[in-house]
């Protein structure tokens, strides 16, 4: 059925008031109602069917939008993140001095690192046990979040936690940058892998004490850690 006068007028008045609001939140190089009105009328000359053009222009207008609020709350993330290694120093050493250490690895491993793999490699036997609580659906996501920590859980070491370990043990390694790029994304991995855990539990609403008493275990690693900012739900 063609739309009437009356009806595409309505529509070009709604895309009008939308190309305002996005061009004023957003900025107009990226809304340029002129632009729009300009392909309009070179629409209307080809005598095409205006339904079409019109409903094309109000995805293609949401599409917008949407891409943009993506790279707004991905940049936001990468703030977040960023602000997280500005601060780690002075936020959370005192509260994970009485973590476990990872064993038999060097001094020179950042202590962040050493307290973190020490935690979860002591509450890695008890991921494994409570797979077969987890709701069916979830069960592959769950295993590709633990398998992240297999790096360092079992030995040899391997990944990029044994390559870290080659060069940060090796005195003649000297690019630092290089070493606390490794560092941060070995950080950001396990906090993306422990937050998809606890997601994945909350999820499945297991109705077991034991269960309910380790997620305030794992909330408090979260916590302790500040790994908050790596709640992302990726998969893995």
């Amino acid at each position: 059925m063609r739309l009437t006068q009356k009806e595409i007028d309505m529509i070009l008045d709604k895309i009008k008031k939308k190309y305002d609001e996005y061009a004023s939140k957003y900025g107009k190089e990226f809304f340029s109602y002129k632009s729009f009105k300009d392909r309009y009328y070179q629409y209307l000359k080809s005598r095409s069917d205006i339904e079409i053009f019109l409903y094309a222009e109000i995805q293609a207008l949401e599409d917008r939008v949407k891409e943009i609020e993506e790279k707004r709350e991905k940049r936001k993330k990468q703030e977040e993140i960023k602000k997280y290694f500005d601060n780690i120093e002075n936020k959370i050493l005192d509260k994970i001095k009485n973590y476990p250490e990872l064993e038999d690895v060097s001094d020179r491993v950042r202590y962040e690192i050493r307290k973190l793999a020490g935690a979860i490699k002591v509450i890695y036997p008890i991921l494994e046990e409570y797979f077969y609580f987890i709701k069916r659906e979830f069960q592959d996501e769950y295993r590709r979040s633990i398998n992240v920590f297999k790096d360092f859980v079992l030995k040899p070491f391997s990944g990029r936690f044994s390559e870290y370990l080659r060069n940060v043990s090796n005195p003649f390694f000297q690019d630092n940058k290089y070493l606390e790029k490794m560092e941060q994304d070995i950080i950001k991995d396990w906090g993306i892998a422990i937050n998809n855990i606890y997601s994945i539990f909350k999820d499945s609403k297991i109705d077991n004490e034991e269960v309910k008493e380790f997620l305030k275990i794992l909330e408090k690693i979260i916590e302790d850690f500040r790994l908050t900012v790596f709640n992302q739900r990726l998969k893995i």
